[in-house]
Protein backbone atom coordinates (compact mmCIF):
# COMPACT_ATOMS: atom_id res chain seq x y z
CA UNK A 1 0.00 0.00 0.00
CA UNK A 2 1.10 3.42 -0.71
CA UNK A 3 1.50 6.39 1.41
CA UNK A 4 -0.96 8.18 0.02
CA UNK A 5 -3.41 5.13 0.76
CA UNK A 6 -1.89 4.89 4.32
CA UNK A 7 -3.12 8.79 5.02
CA UNK A 8 -6.46 8.72 3.40
CA UNK A 9 -7.09 5.24 6.20
CA UNK A 10 -5.72 7.15 9.01
CA UNK A 11 -7.42 10.16 8.33
CA UNK A 12 -10.68 8.41 8.01
CA UNK A 13 -10.16 6.51 10.85
CA UNK A 14 -9.05 9.29 13.43
CA UNK A 15 -12.37 11.36 12.30
CA UNK A 16 -14.56 8.83 13.30
CA UNK A 17 -12.91 8.58 16.52
CA UNK A 18 -12.92 12.44 17.18
CA UNK A 19 -16.83 12.25 16.20
CA UNK A 20 -17.34 9.08 18.10
CA UNK A 21 -14.84 10.16 21.50
CA UNK A 22 -16.55 13.38 21.33
CA UNK A 23 -20.25 12.12 21.92
CA UNK A 24 -19.15 10.22 24.49
CA UNK A 25 -17.29 12.97 26.27
CA UNK A 26 -20.62 14.78 25.93
CA UNK A 27 -22.74 12.01 26.94
CA UNK A 28 -20.60 10.74 30.03
CA UNK A 29 -20.29 14.56 31.51
CA UNK A 30 -24.25 14.98 30.92
CA UNK A 31 -25.14 11.32 33.09
CA UNK A 32 -22.12 11.48 35.21
CA UNK A 33 -23.21 15.26 36.51
CA UNK A 34 -26.76 13.96 36.34
CA UNK A 35 -26.13 10.71 37.62
CA UNK A 36 -23.99 11.86 40.55
CA UNK A 37 -21.20 9.35 39.10
CA UNK A 38 -17.80 10.25 39.83
CA UNK A 39 -17.05 7.06 38.08
CA UNK A 40 -18.51 8.09 35.20
CA UNK A 41 -17.10 11.55 35.20
CA UNK A 42 -13.45 10.04 35.31
CA UNK A 43 -14.41 8.28 32.48
CA UNK A 44 -15.57 11.32 30.54
CA UNK A 45 -11.55 12.83 31.43
CA UNK A 46 -10.54 9.21 29.47
CA UNK A 47 -12.59 9.98 26.33
CA UNK A 48 -11.26 13.59 26.93
CA UNK A 49 -7.92 12.59 26.91
CA UNK A 50 -9.17 10.31 23.73
CA UNK A 51 -10.37 13.33 21.71
CA UNK A 52 -6.82 15.09 21.89
CA UNK A 53 -5.11 11.88 20.91
CA UNK A 54 -7.01 11.31 17.96
CA UNK A 55 -6.93 15.05 16.97
CA UNK A 56 -3.10 14.82 16.83
CA UNK A 57 -2.91 11.56 15.64
CA UNK A 58 -4.68 12.82 12.42
CA UNK A 59 -2.18 15.75 11.97
CA UNK A 60 1.06 13.67 12.95
CA UNK A 61 0.20 10.51 11.33
CA UNK A 62 -0.08 12.47 7.94
CA UNK A 63 3.13 14.59 8.57
CA UNK A 64 5.08 11.31 9.43
CA UNK A 65 4.36 9.96 6.19
CA UNK A 66 6.12 13.12 4.52
CA UNK A 67 8.48 12.11 1.74
CA UNK A 68 11.99 12.98 2.40
CA UNK A 69 13.40 15.87 2.08
CA UNK A 70 16.69 17.73 3.00
CA UNK A 71 16.40 18.81 6.32
CA UNK A 72 15.21 14.91 7.21
CA UNK A 73 16.65 12.53 3.93
CA UNK A 74 15.89 9.56 5.98
CA UNK A 75 11.74 10.25 6.63
CA UNK A 76 9.63 11.71 9.49
CA UNK A 77 8.39 8.03 10.67
CA UNK A 78 10.10 8.92 13.80
CA UNK A 79 7.61 11.87 14.68
CA UNK A 80 5.11 9.54 14.98
CA UNK A 81 7.41 7.32 17.45
CA UNK A 82 7.93 10.83 19.62
CA UNK A 83 3.99 11.65 19.65
CA UNK A 84 3.19 8.62 20.93
CA UNK A 85 5.49 8.84 23.79
CA UNK A 86 4.26 12.04 24.57
CA UNK A 87 0.95 10.69 24.67
CA UNK A 88 1.98 8.00 27.16
CA UNK A 89 3.30 10.75 29.62
CA UNK A 90 0.29 12.17 29.72
CA UNK A 91 -1.63 9.55 30.03
CA UNK A 92 0.12 8.40 32.76
CA UNK A 93 0.14 12.27 34.48
CA UNK A 94 -3.53 12.34 34.52
CA UNK A 95 -4.07 8.40 35.91
CA UNK A 96 -1.77 9.36 38.68
CA UNK A 97 -4.13 12.18 39.55
CA UNK A 98 -7.02 10.15 39.24
CA UNK A 99 -5.89 7.83 41.93
CA UNK A 100 -5.25 10.16 44.05
CA UNK A 101 -8.30 11.75 44.23
CA UNK A 102 -10.21 8.14 44.24
CA UNK A 103 -7.88 6.94 47.32
CA UNK A 104 -8.63 10.35 49.06
CA UNK A 105 -12.47 9.54 48.84
CA UNK A 106 -12.02 5.86 50.00
CA UNK A 107 -10.19 6.83 53.08
CA UNK A 108 -12.23 9.82 53.51
CA UNK A 109 -15.24 7.04 53.71
CA UNK A 110 -13.96 4.32 55.89
CA UNK A 111 -12.04 6.36 58.34
CA UNK A 112 -13.53 9.83 58.71
CA UNK A 113 -17.48 8.91 57.59
CA UNK A 114 -17.46 11.23 55.34
CA UNK A 115 -20.61 9.71 52.98
CA UNK A 116 -20.28 9.11 49.06
CA UNK A 117 -22.85 10.52 46.73
CA UNK A 118 -24.78 7.57 45.74
CA UNK A 119 -25.36 7.50 42.14
CA UNK A 120 -28.36 7.38 39.82
CA UNK A 121 -29.88 4.87 37.64
CA UNK A 122 -29.17 7.50 34.80
CA UNK A 123 -25.33 6.88 34.75
CA UNK A 124 -25.53 3.24 33.43
CA UNK A 125 -27.01 5.08 30.31
CA UNK A 126 -23.23 6.90 29.47
CA UNK A 127 -21.58 3.54 30.41
CA UNK A 128 -23.42 0.97 28.21
CA UNK A 129 -23.37 3.71 25.51
CA UNK A 130 -19.24 3.82 25.57
CA UNK A 131 -19.24 -0.07 25.80
CA UNK A 132 -21.46 -0.45 22.63
CA UNK A 133 -19.54 2.92 20.68
CA UNK A 134 -15.97 1.31 21.66
CA UNK A 135 -16.45 -2.22 20.70
CA UNK A 136 -17.16 -0.37 17.25
CA UNK A 137 -14.23 1.86 17.12
CA UNK A 138 -11.96 -0.56 18.32
CA UNK A 139 -12.49 -3.38 15.09
CA UNK A 140 -12.61 -0.47 13.25
CA UNK A 141 -9.31 1.15 14.18
CA UNK A 142 -8.05 -2.57 15.01
CA UNK A 143 -8.39 -3.65 10.55
CA UNK A 144 -7.35 0.01 10.04
CA UNK A 145 -3.79 0.09 11.89
CA UNK A 146 -2.85 -3.36 9.85
CA UNK A 147 -3.96 -2.04 6.75
CA UNK A 148 -1.77 1.76 7.14
CA UNK A 149 0.98 0.09 9.73
CA UNK A 150 0.35 2.59 11.48
CA UNK A 151 2.01 2.65 15.37
CA UNK A 152 -0.36 5.80 16.36
CA UNK A 153 -3.06 3.44 14.73
CA UNK A 154 -2.70 0.66 17.24
CA UNK A 155 -2.13 2.14 20.19
CA UNK A 156 -5.81 4.02 19.40
CA UNK A 157 -7.01 0.11 18.73
CA UNK A 158 -5.87 -0.93 22.32
CA UNK A 159 -6.97 2.28 23.79
CA UNK A 160 -10.55 1.52 22.57
CA UNK A 161 -10.52 -2.44 23.35
CA UNK A 162 -9.46 -1.34 27.20
CA UNK A 163 -11.87 1.21 27.24
CA UNK A 164 -14.53 -1.43 26.81
CA UNK A 165 -12.97 -3.72 29.10
CA UNK A 166 -12.63 -0.86 31.66
CA UNK A 167 -16.39 0.46 31.65
CA UNK A 168 -17.18 -3.64 31.81
CA UNK A 169 -15.92 -2.87 35.28
CA UNK A 170 -17.52 0.41 35.87
CA UNK A 171 -20.87 -0.86 35.11
CA UNK A 172 -20.43 -3.34 37.44
CA UNK A 173 -19.27 -0.96 40.17
CA UNK A 174 -21.79 1.69 39.19
CA UNK A 175 -24.66 -1.04 39.42
CA UNK A 176 -23.38 -2.01 43.02
CA UNK A 177 -23.47 1.71 43.77
CA UNK A 178 -26.94 2.10 43.25
CA UNK A 179 -27.71 -1.15 45.70
CA UNK A 180 -26.31 0.28 48.41
CA UNK A 181 -22.40 -0.69 48.43
CA UNK A 182 -21.37 3.26 47.20
CA UNK A 183 -17.53 2.62 48.07
CA UNK A 184 -17.40 0.39 44.56
CA UNK A 185 -17.75 3.36 42.82
CA UNK A 186 -14.58 5.55 43.74
CA UNK A 187 -13.10 1.96 43.29
CA UNK A 188 -14.46 1.74 39.83
CA UNK A 189 -12.93 5.08 39.01
CA UNK A 190 -9.75 4.33 40.35
CA UNK A 191 -9.86 1.20 38.24
CA UNK A 192 -10.68 3.36 35.07
CA UNK A 193 -7.33 5.50 35.79
CA UNK A 194 -5.09 2.50 36.50
CA UNK A 195 -5.91 1.63 32.99
CA UNK A 196 -5.19 4.77 31.77
CA UNK A 197 -1.94 4.89 33.20
CA UNK A 198 -1.42 1.43 31.66
CA UNK A 199 -1.50 2.07 28.58
CA UNK A 200 0.34 5.26 28.74
CA UNK A 201 2.87 2.81 29.80
CA UNK A 202 2.52 0.86 27.20
CA UNK A 203 2.44 3.05 24.54
CA UNK A 204 6.21 4.55 26.33
CA UNK A 205 7.64 1.17 26.02
CA UNK A 206 6.85 0.06 22.27
CA UNK A 207 7.49 4.07 21.00
CA UNK A 208 10.85 4.02 22.72
CA UNK A 209 12.24 0.85 20.90
CA UNK A 210 11.42 2.57 17.54
CA UNK A 211 13.36 5.65 18.48
CA UNK A 212 16.49 4.67 19.69
CA UNK A 213 16.84 1.90 16.79
CA UNK A 214 15.77 -0.98 18.43
CA UNK A 215 16.40 -4.38 16.40
CA UNK A 216 13.63 -5.58 14.21
CA UNK A 217 11.37 -8.56 16.06
CA UNK A 218 12.63 -12.14 15.75
CA UNK A 219 9.89 -12.91 13.00
CA UNK A 220 10.97 -10.00 10.73
CA UNK A 221 14.78 -11.32 11.24
CA UNK A 222 14.10 -14.50 10.31
CA UNK A 223 11.61 -13.11 7.39
CA UNK A 224 14.94 -11.49 5.79
CA UNK A 225 16.82 -14.85 6.27
CA UNK A 226 14.36 -16.64 4.16
CA UNK A 227 13.69 -14.46 1.50
CA UNK A 228 17.59 -14.04 1.14
CA UNK A 229 18.19 -17.62 0.57
CA UNK A 230 15.88 -18.44 -2.59
CA UNK A 231 17.97 -15.68 -4.08
CA UNK A 232 20.08 -17.79 -6.59
CA UNK A 233 24.01 -17.00 -6.33
CA UNK A 234 23.61 -16.63 -2.20
CA UNK A 235 26.27 -19.12 -0.75
CA UNK A 236 26.12 -17.43 2.54
CA UNK A 237 24.52 -15.53 5.07
CA UNK A 238 27.20 -13.62 6.83
CA UNK A 239 25.49 -10.67 9.00
CA UNK A 240 22.03 -9.10 9.55
CA UNK A 241 21.83 -5.42 11.15
CA UNK A 242 18.31 -4.51 11.46
CA UNK A 243 17.05 -1.24 13.30
CA UNK A 244 13.44 0.00 13.76
CA UNK A 245 13.07 3.54 12.77
CA UNK A 246 9.63 4.71 13.38
CA UNK A 247 7.25 2.93 11.93
CA UNK A 248 9.41 1.23 9.43
CA UNK A 249 12.98 -1.10 9.80
CA UNK A 250 16.05 -0.64 7.79
CA UNK A 251 18.09 -3.83 6.98
CA UNK A 252 21.76 -3.88 6.50
CA UNK A 253 22.82 -7.52 5.35
CA UNK A 254 25.95 -8.74 4.29
CA UNK A 255 26.04 -12.55 1.98
CA UNK A 256 28.86 -14.15 0.22
CA UNK A 257 29.20 -15.19 -3.60
CA UNK A 258 31.06 -17.09 -5.52
CA UNK A 259 34.78 -15.41 -5.36
CA UNK A 260 35.08 -15.99 -9.27
CA UNK A 261 32.07 -13.68 -10.20
CA UNK A 262 32.32 -10.61 -11.78
CA UNK A 263 31.53 -7.35 -9.63
CA UNK A 264 28.80 -7.22 -12.11
CA UNK A 265 27.13 -10.60 -11.33
CA UNK A 266 27.82 -9.61 -7.81
CA UNK A 267 26.33 -6.55 -8.36
CA UNK A 268 22.99 -8.06 -9.78
CA UNK A 269 22.57 -10.71 -6.85
CA UNK A 270 22.80 -7.90 -4.42
CA UNK A 271 20.45 -6.28 -6.44
CA UNK A 272 17.89 -9.05 -6.45
CA UNK A 273 17.91 -9.47 -2.82
CA UNK A 274 17.63 -5.68 -2.34
CA UNK A 275 14.81 -5.76 -4.38
CA UNK A 276 12.85 -9.20 -3.04
CA UNK A 277 13.33 -7.91 0.43
CA UNK A 278 12.15 -4.30 0.18
CA UNK A 279 9.16 -5.85 -2.20
CA UNK A 280 7.58 -8.57 -0.17
CA UNK A 281 8.47 -6.52 3.37
CA UNK A 282 6.50 -3.70 2.88
CA UNK A 283 7.69 -2.56 6.57
CA UNK A 284 11.35 -2.31 5.23
CA UNK A 285 11.79 1.47 4.30
CA UNK A 286 15.79 0.48 3.14
CA UNK A 287 17.71 -2.58 2.74
CA UNK A 288 21.65 -2.34 2.30
CA UNK A 289 23.19 -5.37 0.95
CA UNK A 290 26.86 -6.18 1.18
CA UNK A 291 28.52 -8.50 -1.60
CA UNK A 292 32.07 -10.61 0.03
CA UNK A 293 33.54 -13.01 -1.79
CA UNK A 294 33.38 -17.12 -1.28
CA UNK A 295 36.40 -19.04 -1.68
CA UNK A 296 35.87 -22.70 -1.15
CA UNK A 297 38.73 -23.82 0.90
CA UNK A 298 41.05 -26.71 -1.00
Amino acid sequence: MDIKKESNIIIKTTLTAIIFNFLLLIVKIIFGVVGKSSAVINSAIDSGLDVLVTVSILFIGRFSRKKPDKSHPYGHEKFESITTIAFGIVLIVVAVQLIIGGAETLINYFAHGIAITQPETLAIIAVIATIVIKLGLFIVTNVSYKKARSQALKALAIDHISDVLVSIALLVGVILALNGFVFFEPIAGILIAFFIGYNGVGLIIESIGQVVDEAADFEDVNRVKELTKTVSGVVNIDKIRTRKFGLKLYVDIEISVDGKLTVDQGHDIAEAVNDLIENEMKQVKHCMVHVNPYHEKQ
